[in-house]
């Protein structure tokens, strides 16, 4: 999830499943690997853990990491149950 690297192509789409979504797809562009990964994950599971989607900061991707990283925890607990 943590992985830094620069995309090479900075721009994806994804179906908007928005119930009020006025346009069919999501268009973002990440500039790192976590930036995307975070957009995708956002589409699968609908959770946010703050916007880096067009990139951000160093801290701001800290903080994105991190909370995708209690969640995953959080789904291991629920599976373990």
């Amino acid at each position: 999830m943590d992985d830094r690297r620069h995309l090479r192509t900075q721009a994806i789409s994804l179906v908007n499943h928005a119930p009020d979504a006025f346009e069919g797809m999501r268009h973002y562009g990440p500039e790192q690997v976590v930036d995307g990964l975070d957009a995708v994950l956002n589409q699968i599971t609908g959770e946010s853990f703050g916007s880096i989607v067009n990139g951000g900061s160093s801290r701001q991707r800290d903080a994105v990491v991190a909370g995708w990283r209690v969640y995953a925890a959080d789904l291991a607990c629920k599976q373990d149950k």
